[in-house]
């Protein structure tokens, strides 16, 4: 045993060498005392005269700490307050339309599908690509009676980069402009798309996905708003959007736009929530809206989102996989058939193939399906070698 004396005790350790185990069954248990620590005010910063120059975090003992109540959606079970969502989905299958239906909820404040509730405040939507289509979206919208004059919906359709400093730092001074000019918070902010907007950069690079990453983590920081980003898939739609895993990780919410081949409904899964439940798919389609005709009698049309909340047909999505093509709608079709001459048939085909995603199948089944309906017309010409071959032309 040692011969420390007994004024050099100082704990049970001590005890334990001087009287050996018996001093452990007769000794005192000590009850935890909460730390006297001070806990720094928030107004405290770094290099404040607290730290005594040197830089510091401020901390809050677990003590202060209780349950956060309040709710903290956006828009009920699929949006929260001040966070970040990705949006994504194969090329034409309706994501640009979803983004747009969702904002003009928030701008108005209506119920999402006439059932989640939306805390309703100012949107601002970075239009990227489609200037001219997405006008025709927002007067389909107004159209629909969807978006009354005043809502406070605005478009920024310039340039913008997620990598250049100088626009996120002008895009932060506006949407905090636009708060304090109309008197309502900014509570949602979409950038689509994200290729467009890290134009230069390398999605499937760590570097330049990080940069992103803390770049709207910035943004929704500096405005408390909620930050969108609109996003495509890889070719093998199976493995989920477009570009370095990082980005999925950062988000709190992923929703991904499905349509598959032969079904009329397209679907948004919600793939990643981060405080919330994931909610059961959400099932949609587009309607068609005449805006007027242009300068040759032809009709412009746009289309609105319609949302079918049949229990059937949402359990009817299937899991999504690598063979999953897009169905074209008869819009998309017009767009390639020439407005005055015509096109082969095999062509027209090829295109829809091609540029639109179809599969060989649909492909054949919507161009069936639109002569039978005489929203085009098909004619049989000789080509100069003397075959005859089959031209489609619009009616």
């Amino acid at each position: 045993m040692s011969a420390r004396l007994p004024n050099h005790i100082k704990d049970v350790r001590d005890l334990y060498r001087l009287q050996g185990v018996e001093a452990l069954r007769n000794a005192p248990v000590r009850e935890w005392q909460p730390p006297t620590t001070t806990v720094p005010s928030q107004t405290d910063v770094p290099g404040g005269p607290m730290s005594g120059g040197k830089r510091m975090f401020t901390y809050i003992h677990c003590d202060r700490m209780a349950a956060s109540l309040d709710s903290s959606d956006l828009v009920q079970g699929l949006l929260t307050h001040g966070d970040a969502s990705m949006l994504y989905g194969s090329s034409n299958v309706g994501k640009s339309f979803f983004a747009v239906d969702l904002a003009a909820c928030v701008a108005t404040g209506t119920y999402y599908r006439g059932k989640m509730r939306v805390e309703g405040g100012a949107v601002m939507y970075i239009t990227l690509e489609g200037h001219r289509s997405f006008s025709n979206r927002i007067a389909a919208l107004k159209r629909k009676r969807r978006l009354p004059p005043g809502a406070p919906l605005f478009i920024i359709n310039s340039t913008f980069s997620l990598l250049e400093a100088s626009d996120n730092e002008a895009l932060v001074n506006t949407v905090l402009g636009l708060a304090d000019k109309i008197g309502i918070p900014v509570r949602l902010i979409v950038i689509d798309t994200l290729s467009r907007a890290m134009a230069g950069g390398d999605e499937s690079s760590s570097v330049d996905m990080s940069s992103v990453v803390r770049t709207v983590d910035d943004i929704r920081r500096a405005t408390g708003a909620h930050v969108m980003l609109v996003h495509h898939c890889g070719k093998d739609a199976g493995r989920g959007a477009r570009g370095h895993s990082s980005l999925r990780a950062a988000v709190d919410t992923e929703i991904e736009i499905l349509k598959k081949d032969g079904e009329p409904l397209t679907f948004a899964q919600v793939t990643k929530q981060r405080d919330l439940p994931c909610i059961p798919s959400m099932a949609f389609s587009l309607e068609p809206t005449v805006l007027g005709h242009n300068n040759y009698g032809d009709p412009v049309t746009s289309c609105t989102v319609v949302h079918n909340h049949d229990a059937a047909a949402v359990s009817s999505a299937k899991t999504k996989s690598k063979s999953n093509k897009l169905v074209p709608t008869p819009e998309q079709i017009l767009e390639l058939v020439p407005i005055t001459g015509a096109i082969q048939r095999k062509i027209l085909k090829h295109e829809i193939i091609e540029k639109l995603g179809a599969s060989n199948r649909s492909a054949d089944a919507v161009i069936a399906k639109m002569l039978a309906e005489s929203k085009l017309r098909e004619e049989k010409v000789k080509s100069p070698t003397g075959q005859n071959t089959t031209s489609i032309t619009r009616p």
